[in-house]
Protein backbone atom coordinates (compact mmCIF):
# COMPACT_ATOMS: atom_id res chain seq x y z
CA UNK A 1 0.00 0.00 0.00
CA UNK A 2 1.44 3.36 -1.03
CA UNK A 3 0.67 5.90 1.71
CA UNK A 4 2.76 8.76 0.34
CA UNK A 5 0.54 11.82 0.02
CA UNK A 6 -0.72 12.62 -3.46
CA UNK A 7 0.44 16.15 -4.05
CA UNK A 8 -2.24 17.00 -6.55
CA UNK A 9 -5.29 15.34 -8.01
CA UNK A 10 -8.09 16.25 -10.36
CA UNK A 11 -11.22 17.67 -8.79
CA UNK A 12 -14.69 17.58 -10.37
CA UNK A 13 -14.37 21.12 -11.64
CA UNK A 14 -11.01 20.39 -13.21
CA UNK A 15 -9.03 22.43 -10.67
CA UNK A 16 -6.13 20.81 -8.86
CA UNK A 17 -6.89 19.81 -5.24
CA UNK A 18 -4.12 19.54 -2.68
CA UNK A 19 -4.10 16.34 -0.64
CA UNK A 20 -3.12 16.66 3.05
CA UNK A 21 0.60 16.08 3.54
CA UNK A 22 1.54 14.55 6.94
CA UNK A 23 4.91 16.32 6.85
CA UNK A 24 3.17 19.69 6.39
CA UNK A 25 0.70 18.87 9.16
CA UNK A 26 3.62 17.99 11.46
CA UNK A 27 5.29 21.32 10.71
CA UNK A 28 2.07 23.24 11.41
CA UNK A 29 1.52 21.30 14.62
CA UNK A 30 5.07 22.09 15.74
CA UNK A 31 4.38 25.80 15.24
CA UNK A 32 0.90 25.73 16.82
CA UNK A 33 0.36 27.71 20.00
CA UNK A 34 -3.22 26.74 20.83
CA UNK A 35 -4.58 23.37 21.98
CA UNK A 36 -7.73 23.74 19.88
CA UNK A 37 -5.56 24.23 16.80
CA UNK A 38 -3.63 21.12 17.82
CA UNK A 39 -6.80 19.05 18.09
CA UNK A 40 -7.84 20.09 14.60
CA UNK A 41 -4.42 19.23 13.17
CA UNK A 42 -4.38 15.82 14.85
CA UNK A 43 -7.77 15.05 13.29
CA UNK A 44 -6.45 16.23 9.94
CA UNK A 45 -3.39 14.01 10.31
CA UNK A 46 -5.52 10.97 11.10
CA UNK A 47 -7.53 11.42 7.94
CA UNK A 48 -4.36 11.96 5.90
CA UNK A 49 -2.85 8.62 6.94
CA UNK A 50 -6.09 6.62 6.79
CA UNK A 51 -6.48 6.20 10.57
CA UNK A 52 -9.13 8.82 11.34
CA UNK A 53 -9.62 8.40 15.11
CA UNK A 54 -6.86 10.01 17.21
CA UNK A 55 -6.26 9.23 20.86
CA UNK A 56 -4.08 10.81 23.49
CA UNK A 57 -3.01 10.18 27.08
CA UNK A 58 -0.58 12.42 28.93
CA UNK A 59 0.27 9.89 31.66
CA UNK A 60 -0.34 6.14 31.36
CA UNK A 61 -0.10 5.79 35.16
CA UNK A 62 -3.29 7.84 35.63
CA UNK A 63 -6.87 6.73 34.95
CA UNK A 64 -8.24 10.22 34.29
CA UNK A 65 -9.25 11.20 30.75
CA UNK A 66 -7.48 14.31 29.35
CA UNK A 67 -9.58 17.47 28.98
CA UNK A 68 -9.28 20.54 26.81
CA UNK A 69 -9.05 24.02 28.31
CA UNK A 70 -12.85 24.29 28.56
CA UNK A 71 -13.21 20.99 30.40
CA UNK A 72 -14.39 18.98 27.41
CA UNK A 73 -13.02 15.47 26.98
CA UNK A 74 -10.38 15.35 24.27
CA UNK A 75 -11.47 11.81 23.41
CA UNK A 76 -14.96 13.09 22.63
CA UNK A 77 -13.51 15.75 20.35
CA UNK A 78 -11.49 13.04 18.62
CA UNK A 79 -14.67 11.09 17.85
CA UNK A 80 -14.92 8.57 20.67
CA UNK A 81 -18.43 8.05 22.04
CA UNK A 82 -19.30 9.37 25.53
CA UNK A 83 -20.42 5.87 26.58
CA UNK A 84 -17.09 4.40 25.54
CA UNK A 85 -15.15 7.11 27.41
CA UNK A 86 -17.19 6.58 30.57
CA UNK A 87 -16.53 2.83 30.54
CA UNK A 88 -12.86 3.35 29.74
CA UNK A 89 -12.36 5.69 32.70
CA UNK A 90 -14.58 3.87 35.22
CA UNK A 91 -12.83 0.56 34.52
CA UNK A 92 -9.37 2.18 34.52
CA UNK A 93 -8.48 0.64 31.17
CA UNK A 94 -5.83 3.29 30.61
CA UNK A 95 -3.73 1.72 33.39
CA UNK A 96 -3.51 -1.82 32.05
CA UNK A 97 -4.60 -1.94 28.43
CA UNK A 98 -2.08 -3.47 26.01
CA UNK A 99 -1.25 -0.15 24.33
CA UNK A 100 -0.25 1.49 27.63
CA UNK A 101 1.86 -1.53 28.59
CA UNK A 102 3.65 -1.51 25.23
CA UNK A 103 4.46 2.20 25.62
CA UNK A 104 6.66 1.29 28.58
CA UNK A 105 8.85 -0.78 26.25
CA UNK A 106 8.84 1.37 23.10
CA UNK A 107 10.15 4.84 22.28
CA UNK A 108 9.44 5.04 18.54
CA UNK A 109 6.11 4.90 16.67
CA UNK A 110 4.83 1.34 16.57
CA UNK A 111 1.94 -0.58 15.05
CA UNK A 112 -0.53 -2.30 17.32
CA UNK A 113 -3.15 -4.67 15.96
CA UNK A 114 -5.53 -6.51 18.23
CA UNK A 115 -4.98 -9.90 16.61
CA UNK A 116 -1.29 -10.02 17.47
CA UNK A 117 -0.79 -8.40 20.87
CA UNK A 118 2.53 -9.64 22.31
CA UNK A 119 2.30 -11.76 25.43
CA UNK A 120 4.17 -9.24 27.58
CA UNK A 121 1.50 -6.61 26.85
CA UNK A 122 -1.55 -8.72 27.67
CA UNK A 123 -1.43 -8.37 31.46
CA UNK A 124 -4.73 -9.52 32.94
CA UNK A 125 -6.35 -11.56 30.17
CA UNK A 126 -9.93 -10.66 31.05
CA UNK A 127 -9.09 -6.97 30.95
CA UNK A 128 -7.14 -7.51 27.74
CA UNK A 129 -10.07 -9.06 25.88
CA UNK A 130 -12.50 -6.49 27.26
CA UNK A 131 -10.20 -3.78 25.95
CA UNK A 132 -10.17 -5.35 22.49
CA UNK A 133 -13.97 -5.56 22.47
CA UNK A 134 -14.30 -1.94 23.58
CA UNK A 135 -11.95 -0.74 20.83
CA UNK A 136 -13.69 -2.88 18.20
CA UNK A 137 -16.99 -1.27 19.20
CA UNK A 138 -15.51 2.05 18.05
CA UNK A 139 -14.28 0.64 14.74
CA UNK A 140 -10.69 0.29 15.94
CA UNK A 141 -8.92 -2.92 14.96
CA UNK A 142 -5.45 -1.44 15.10
CA UNK A 143 -3.51 1.74 15.76
CA UNK A 144 -0.25 3.53 15.22
CA UNK A 145 1.00 4.62 18.63
CA UNK A 146 3.59 7.32 19.29
CA UNK A 147 5.04 7.07 22.82
CA UNK A 148 6.07 10.42 24.33
CA UNK A 149 8.27 10.85 27.40
CA UNK A 150 7.13 13.90 29.38
CA UNK A 151 8.42 15.85 32.44
CA UNK A 152 9.02 13.92 35.66
CA UNK A 153 9.73 10.74 33.69
CA UNK A 154 6.08 10.25 32.81
CA UNK A 155 5.00 8.36 29.72
CA UNK A 156 2.19 9.51 27.46
CA UNK A 157 1.23 8.83 23.88
CA UNK A 158 -0.77 9.92 20.90
CA UNK A 159 -2.38 7.36 18.63
CA UNK A 160 -4.23 7.07 15.35
CA UNK A 161 -6.80 4.28 15.15
CA UNK A 162 -8.87 2.69 12.43
CA UNK A 163 -9.12 -0.51 10.46
CA UNK A 164 -6.09 -0.44 8.17
CA UNK A 165 -4.26 -3.73 7.73
CA UNK A 166 -0.98 -4.30 9.53
CA UNK A 167 0.83 -3.85 6.23
CA UNK A 168 -0.94 -0.57 5.60
CA UNK A 169 -0.01 0.79 9.03
CA UNK A 170 3.58 -0.38 8.73
CA UNK A 171 3.77 1.47 5.41
CA UNK A 172 2.53 4.65 7.13
CA UNK A 173 5.24 4.33 9.80
CA UNK A 174 7.88 3.68 7.14
CA UNK A 175 6.86 6.74 5.14
CA UNK A 176 5.97 9.13 7.98
CA UNK A 177 7.59 7.88 11.19
CA UNK A 178 9.54 11.09 11.70
CA UNK A 179 6.42 13.19 11.09
CA UNK A 180 4.52 11.11 13.66
CA UNK A 181 7.26 11.69 16.23
CA UNK A 182 7.03 15.43 15.68
CA UNK A 183 3.23 15.30 15.98
CA UNK A 184 3.45 13.38 19.25
CA UNK A 185 5.87 15.75 20.94
CA UNK A 186 4.24 18.87 19.50
CA UNK A 187 0.74 17.93 20.60
CA UNK A 188 1.93 16.86 24.06
CA UNK A 189 3.67 20.22 24.44
CA UNK A 190 0.46 22.04 23.58
CA UNK A 191 -1.49 19.94 26.05
CA UNK A 192 0.96 20.37 28.92
CA UNK A 193 1.38 24.09 28.34
CA UNK A 194 -2.38 24.62 28.25
CA UNK A 195 -2.77 22.81 31.58
CA UNK A 196 0.46 23.97 33.20
CA UNK A 197 3.52 21.79 32.61
CA UNK A 198 4.00 19.52 35.64
CA UNK A 199 6.54 21.04 37.96
CA UNK A 200 9.54 19.01 38.99
CA UNK A 201 9.57 17.83 42.59
CA UNK A 202 11.64 19.83 45.07
CA UNK A 203 14.45 17.96 43.34
CA UNK A 204 15.32 14.32 43.57
CA UNK A 205 18.67 15.36 45.02
CA UNK A 206 16.81 16.69 48.07
CA UNK A 207 15.85 13.17 49.08
CA UNK A 208 18.14 12.03 51.84
CA UNK A 209 20.09 8.77 51.45
CA UNK A 210 17.89 7.21 54.13
CA UNK A 211 14.72 8.28 52.32
CA UNK A 212 16.04 6.68 49.15
CA UNK A 213 16.89 3.52 51.10
CA UNK A 214 13.37 3.31 52.51
CA UNK A 215 11.76 3.89 49.12
CA UNK A 216 14.03 1.27 47.56
CA UNK A 217 12.87 -1.36 50.04
CA UNK A 218 9.24 -0.22 49.67
CA UNK A 219 9.60 -0.69 45.91
CA UNK A 220 10.60 -4.30 46.59
CA UNK A 221 7.30 -4.84 48.40
CA UNK A 222 8.49 -4.51 52.00
CA UNK A 223 6.34 -2.91 54.67
CA UNK A 224 7.49 -0.50 57.38
CA UNK A 225 8.41 -3.24 59.84
CA UNK A 226 10.51 -5.13 57.30
CA UNK A 227 12.19 -1.93 56.15
CA UNK A 228 13.01 -1.03 59.74
CA UNK A 229 14.57 -4.45 60.38
CA UNK A 230 16.65 -4.33 57.21
CA UNK A 231 17.95 -0.84 57.90
CA UNK A 232 18.34 -1.13 61.67
CA UNK A 233 15.91 1.66 62.46
CA UNK A 234 12.53 1.82 64.19
CA UNK A 235 9.26 1.22 62.37
CA UNK A 236 8.23 4.79 63.22
CA UNK A 237 11.46 6.15 61.68
CA UNK A 238 10.96 4.11 58.50
CA UNK A 239 7.44 5.48 58.13
CA UNK A 240 8.74 9.02 58.84
CA UNK A 241 11.31 8.79 56.02
CA UNK A 242 8.77 7.47 53.53
CA UNK A 243 6.25 10.18 54.41
CA UNK A 244 8.98 12.79 53.90
CA UNK A 245 9.74 11.30 50.48
CA UNK A 246 6.04 11.39 49.59
CA UNK A 247 5.96 15.10 50.37
CA UNK A 248 9.22 15.93 48.55
CA UNK A 249 8.18 14.08 45.41
CA UNK A 250 4.76 15.71 45.37
CA UNK A 251 3.14 12.28 45.51
CA UNK A 252 -0.36 11.54 46.79
CA UNK A 253 0.65 8.47 48.82
CA UNK A 254 3.53 6.04 49.32
CA UNK A 255 2.56 3.90 46.32
CA UNK A 256 2.63 6.98 44.11
CA UNK A 257 5.98 8.00 45.64
CA UNK A 258 7.48 4.59 44.88
CA UNK A 259 6.23 4.80 41.28
CA UNK A 260 7.70 8.29 40.83
CA UNK A 261 10.99 7.26 42.41
CA UNK A 262 11.20 4.26 40.10
CA UNK A 263 10.44 6.42 37.04
CA UNK A 264 13.08 8.93 38.11
CA UNK A 265 15.67 6.16 38.48
CA UNK A 266 16.12 6.63 42.22
CA UNK A 267 15.43 3.06 43.30
CA UNK A 268 16.89 1.04 40.46
CA UNK A 269 15.17 -1.93 38.83
CA UNK A 270 12.26 -3.42 40.76
CA UNK A 271 12.08 -7.20 40.81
Amino acid sequence: MDVRPIKQQDSPDGAGAQSPDPADIARRLWRAIDLDEGVGLLLEAGKAIGLPIPSMLDDISQANAPLDTRGRLLAERFGWSPEFIERWVSRAYSLNNPIAIMCRFQHLPFVWINENTPDFAIGDRETHWRTLQELASQGITGSIIVPVRTPRARIGYIGFGGNLSRGGMEAVVEAHGSDLLIMGHAFMRLYLESHGTPQAPEDSASLSPREVDCLTHAAQGHGDEDIAGRLGISKHTARFHIENAVHKLGATNRTHAVALAAQLGLVGPVS
